[in-house]
């Protein structure tokens, strides 16, 4: 991954709900992953500047007793002297998670948030998930999107979100390229 140039992140140690780990649980995974990424690099012979983190399920910020942005700045401070760990959400789900998503419906979902229109979703109901239609009327035009590598659907998807992108003139950028996820004037 890296050898190819692309980014290695952090998703978590466990992809447990972090609202439900206490604060030291937090930082020993999170200092655990961040160990084995740089290990990753030094290994592929590939220096990363910074590290970026995605909280599983978006979650953060519940736990009543520590606040989880303190713990990444303060444990960023630690290793690097300063705030090389960047949170990256995302602007688009595809909900290519979701059981019954196609293909099809994961593209559709990518181009309805850059053009406007309908994208299929799945909703949890009575325990069961249900496929459901939203319109998208004010649609970000751009951003992160949310994709995951455990299915064939998403893999088929993703290339077929390519392919548009190519059609339509779309620019996709890593992270890293991106002003505000930058990390141009750090020392990481």
């Amino acid at each position: 991954i890296l050898k190819e140039g692309h980014i290695l992140a952090s998703h978590d140690y466990n992809h447990r709900d972090n609202n439900k780990e206490d604060e030291d649980l937090f930082k020993k995974e999170l200092l655990q992953s961040l160990k084995d990424i740089k290990s990753i690099e030094k290994e592929a012979g590939v220096h990363q500047k910074g590290i970026y983190f995605r909280f599983p399920f978006g979650y953060y910020g519940k736990n009543p007793h520590y606040h989880h942005l303190n713990v990444i700045k303060d444990l960023s401070h630690e290793i690097y002297g300063e705030n090389c760990i960047n949170v990256a959400f995302w602007d688009i789900d595809t909900k290519d998670w979701g059981p019954t998503m196609s293909s099809e419906e994961i593209a559709q979902n990518v181009k309805a948030h850059m053009e406007g229109g309908w994208a299929p979703t799945v909703i949890s109901e009575n325990n069961k998930w249900k496929k459901i239609r939203i319109k998208i009327k004010n649609p970000p035009q751009g951003g992160v999107i949310l994709l995951h590598d455990t299915k064939k659907e998403t893999f088929h998807g993703t290339k077929l979100i390519l392919e548009m992108a190519k059609e339509k003139n779309w620019e996709i950028v890593p992270l890293n390229g991106v002003k505000e996820f930058s990390y141009e004037n750090k020392n990481c």
